[in-house]
């Protein structure tokens, strides 16, 4: 059976015509009523630190019904002003991870066999303070370690001289804070206990040896955004950066100058620059 052009539209208009004419006969209480509808929540946005690098990256959090639902750039924040890196945006997932202890333990097997109990704060506080009063009461507060995990601010502070006053004098803590430089060697270089930020927005050269500059620099937001101002963010200058590197990466091959070669570089012309 062959149809034409005019046998074809002629079909449709009949089909258009039946559908809606059946329409004005149908029930529509024959639709399943929704249910379980999700009632409006107390919306708010908190302003606090992205933890996900040692950047310190301003955000807001979404928060419904005490719930976090999205992480945003905070615009007001001086570090990132606004913008927000894949690693901060993904916080979320961190959050809600399946596998995330989210309340103290307590063995319930002996060691080795993966075994534990969940407990509430109140019982583990009450079991740290009874093993701490223990060792005292024993006169051996020496025993007492304290292993230093991921954290910023005045907390090394607070652990170094809790130890102090309890008597134990084994503090052990990682002297490189996440994607960080060694803290020890800052202080006795340069004097300072934390990361430096250096002013990249007005520099006029730039020399870099090694460094993942935009890679991996201690805040890979402000890194990026002072580089954009370095490059064309000044009309009249456009700054100029060299780059010593042992691997050739995409951000050497946009740059002015630089040096890959498939082995460490050479510095000891570093001599001859008149600086």
């Amino acid at each position: 059976m062959k149809i034409n052009r005019r046998d074809f539209l002629k079909m449709g208009a009949g089909a258009g015509v039946a559908v809606a004419l059946g329409g004005g006969y149908w029930k529509w209480s024959q639709f399943p009523a929704v249910e379980n509808l999700n009632a409006p929540g107390v919306e708010r946005w908190v302003p606090t630190v992205c933890g996900q690098c040692m950047g310190g990256c301003g955000i807001l959090a979404r928060v419904i019904d005490g719930w976090a639902v999205n992480i945003v750039g905070n615009p007001l924040h001086p570090v990132n002003r606004g913008t927000l890196c894949p690693k901060g945006i993904a916080g979320l997932q961190g959050l809600y991870d399946p596998n995330r202890i989210r309340a103290p333990r307590k063995r319930a097997g002996k060691r080795g066999e993966n075994k534990w109990d969940p407990i509430s704060w109140d019982e583990a506080l009450q079991l740290v303070t009874a093993s701490l009063k223990d060792l005292r009461m024993k006169g051996e507060p020496h025993q007492l370690v304290v292993l230093g995990g991921r954290y910023r601010g005045l907390m090394r502070s607070l652990w170094e001289r809790f130890l102090e006053a309890y008597g134990s004098p084994n503090y052990i803590d990682n002297q490189f804070q996440w994607e960080g430089m060694p803290v020890e060697g800052l202080f006795l270089t340069q004097g300072i206990y934390s990361s430096p930020s250096y002013d990249l927005e007005n520099a006029q050269y730039l020399l870099s040896f090694g460094s993942g500059l935009l890679e991996s620099y201690w805040s890979p937001v402000q890194a990026l955004m002072a580089y954009g101002i370095f490059r064309r963010g000044r009309p009249a200058q456009r700054g100029n950066w060299f780059r010593s590197n042992p691997v050739f990466l995409s951000r050497v091959s946009k740059q002015m100058n630089g040096s890959p070669s498939n082995r460490a570089p050479k510095l000891s012309w570093l001599w001859a620059l008149p600086i």
